[in-house]
């Protein structure tokens, strides 16, 4: 049997402007690579469950949800969108790691 089902995305209707500061719920020294060797760095710890549509920020950082972690590299940068998905942006790679 073949059929079409319908498929709506909840949008979402709340959306939030300016950064995620409320949305960190602690900061962790990540060790991040760069070229040769890794650079120890000072990262926020963003809660997913309290990111709103709206909220954008730049890497490094770390958003942890309840099924899936996402590491934010330097100069990436997310915005969440109105259907709550991750847009990220990758920033382009200059040390050729």
């Amino acid at each position: 049997v073949i059929g079409v089902r319908p498929w709506h995305l909840p949008r979402s209707t709340e959306i939030v402007s300016g950064g995620a500061e409320a949305a960190v719920k602690q900061r962790r020294r990540v060790g991040l690579p760069d070229v040769d060797r890794l650079n120890w760095v000072d990262v926020p710890i963003y809660d997913g469950r309290a990111l709103r549509p709206g909220h954008a920020f730049a890497g490094p950082a770390i958003i942890e949800e309840e099924d899936t972690t996402i590491m934010l590299m330097p100069g990436d940068t997310v915005r969440l969108n109105d259907y709550h998905v991750y847009d990220i942006a990758v920033a382009q790679e200059s040390s050729g790691v």
